[in-house]
């Protein structure tokens, strides 16, 4: 089971403010464990969930068990590499920049000026990390 993350906790992103100031407004919906340990949730779209169930229900058919908290999170997530390489070929098409795409296949994730304010500060400084590293590169090559 899970409860919800105390809002006058600091916020588990690493940014030092509260979360009921950080994250939590933006959407951001953490949680705290029996373990104790913290996790980020978020939300799936309905066809993902009817995705997800159907996977859920083909393993209990396979392993006549349900599965483990750890096979489930595989089980959410296995698609990644497959959707990763569409976002890739998408943001080829819509001609983005070259250290929009390498900081995307770097972090897996995708920001814009748009959605930054979705973003925790720590995959905001990953995000800039790797637009960064891509800059470096690129100096290097030139030199």
């Amino acid at each position: 089971m899970k409860r919800m993350f105390p809002g006058n906790n600091y916020c588990p992103c690493g940014s030092q403010i509260k979360y009921k100031k950080c994250c939590q407004p933006k959407g951001i919906d953490y949680f705290l464990k029996k373990n104790g340990k913290i996790v980020r949730e978020a939300q799936m779209t309905p066809e993902r969930r009817a995705a997800f169930e159907a996977e859920k229900q083909r393993f209990f058919e396979e392993h006549s068990r349900k599965p483990t908290e750890e096979e489930e999170s595989v089980m959410r997530y296995s698609e990644f590499e497959e959707i990763d390489a569409v976002i890739e070929k998408e943001l080829i098409a819509m001609g983005a920049s070259a250290e929009t795409i390498y900081a995307f296949e770097k972090t897996g994730i995708l920001i814009t000026r748009e959605n930054e304010h979705q973003f925790p500060p720590d995959e905001l400084k990953r995000w800039s990390a790797a637009v960064q590293e891509y800059r470096l590169i690129q100096d290097l090559v030139k030199e």
